[in-house]
């Protein structure tokens, strides 16, 4: 599914041999649950440790609970779009459904995650209630993935505090970015096979979904200030190209017009060549 996803397979409308139309037409890449699917499929497809190491470098956290060192000892279930009944005080009247959730012996792990839309303190308790009636000798940890931002999550923690019944579960919030960046931390070091093919599928996802490294516009290189001077020029690079009202004959071209031109010109005065026109 990822790779016809990746492919253009699902989101534009083909034709088959006869001219019938193929594909669904719709925008994938603005819904979330294709990006949860995606994603949390291949994560669930590592090794628990990995899965841990990922999610301690990808998490921060919202309440006083630091994330544990080490990943559980028992053997992880993951389910998606779980249909629990509704906990006691809820305001749900049918079921609730978390994102993923992720149980581990005494841990249970909910994902609730978004792509344009944002977390709330309503639905996080909606599902802390509902998981704790399920399981009930459990310790329930919420990671609200995608939706939120630091001081926001901050007040919606703090309204859960105020409207969720018994202790405040530990509470962390995840963006997609810093999860696409600790695939790439893992990508860099030696792995198997076929735990660089789901870190690369999950890379993939992320960057479908418009998720990739951004490089700092302070980074880049800023041809403007980049005079004769400064760097080496072919002998075309600025073919045609001479001051206004230099001393360069008006028919010169190519290296030797350059150079004489960087002998004349007032680099102080304009050094990123604002004035030089094209003849």
């Amino acid at each position: 599914m990822l790779q016809a996803l990746l492919h253009g397979k699902l989101t534009a409308p083909g034709t088959d041999e006869e001219g019938a139309e193929t594909g669904l037409g719709v925008d994938v890449g603005g819904r979330e649950d294709p990006l949860t699917a995606s994603v949390f499929e291949r994560l669930s497809y590592l090794p628990l440790p990995l899965t841990w190491a990922l999610m301690a470098r990808a998490v921060v956290p919202r309440t006083e609970h630091a994330w544990p060192a080490d990943a559980p000892a028992a053997e992880p279930t993951w389910s998606f779009w779980p249909s629990l009944r509704p906990g006691v005080g809820g305001h749900n009247k049918v079921r609730v459904e978390p994102d993923v959730v992720l149980r581990c012996g005494a841990l249970v792990i909910l994902f609730e995650a978004k792509h344009r839309g944002t977390q709330t303190a309503w639905q996080w308790r909606e599902q802390v209630l509902a998981a704790r009636q399920r399981w009930p000798s459990a310790s329930v940890t919420v990671i609200a993935t995608g939706g939120w931002s630091p001081t926001a999550d901050l007040g919606r923690v703090a309204e859960l505090r105020g409207i969720l019944a018994g202790p405040t579960p530990p509470v962390f919030g995840m963006t997609w970015e810093a999860l696409r960046t600790a695939v790439d931390a893992e990508l860099r070091t030696e792995t198997a096979a076929h735990t660089r093919s789901a870190l690369l599928d999950i890379r993939q996802a992320l960057a479908f979904w418009g998720y990739r490294p951004h490089q700092p516009l302070a980074s880049l290189v800023d041809y403007r200030r980049q005079t004769l001077r400064d760097q080496p020029l072919r002998p075309d690079a600025l073919h045609r190209w001479a001051p206004r009202g230099s001393a360069v004959a008006a028919s010169a071209s190519g290296f030797g017009s350059l150079a004489d031109a960087a002998k004349l010109y007032d680099f102080n005065t304009d050094p990123d060549l604002s004035s030089w026109s094209l003849r």
